[in-house]
């Protein structure tokens, strides 16, 4: 069964089912590594994603917090900005894109800008 976000009330349930939708798409090959911590259940020990986990394969680092944060200016408890300027340069792709969006650029034309 499939569902999707209904909205929040105290009168009415967050999620519903979406009668639309009878069969979810095919799930993709994965694209980034993943950062593993405190070993999963046994249930999960084992990628069954379309590769079998013996062969290599090519994958983008795993994407972390610092990467989409890491160029925010410092905010204080007692901040009274709405407002505050990027005090560095975006150092990751994320960042770049985020950035790129105020300008209407695409992310293609991100990625070529940093090659």
């Amino acid at each position: 069964m499939l569902v999707h976000w209904k909205g929040y009330s105290s009168s009415e349930d967050t999620w519903e089912r979406n009668w639309r939708v009878k069969n979810l798409p095919q799930f993709p090959l994965p694209t980034h590594d993943v950062i593993i911590r405190y070993w999963p259940p046994p249930e999960f020990e084992r990628n069954t994603v379309a590769y079998d986990e013996d062969q290599p394969r090519v994958l983008e680092e795993a994407v972390v917090l610092h990467d989409a944060i890491s160029d925010l200016p410092a905010v204080t408890n007692d901040e009274t900005s709405e407002e505050m300027s990027y005090q560095k340069p975006p150092g990751t792709d994320f960042q770049r894109y985020i950035r790129s969006t105020q300008y209407g650029l695409s992310l293609d034309s991100v990625f070529s800008m940093q090659r």
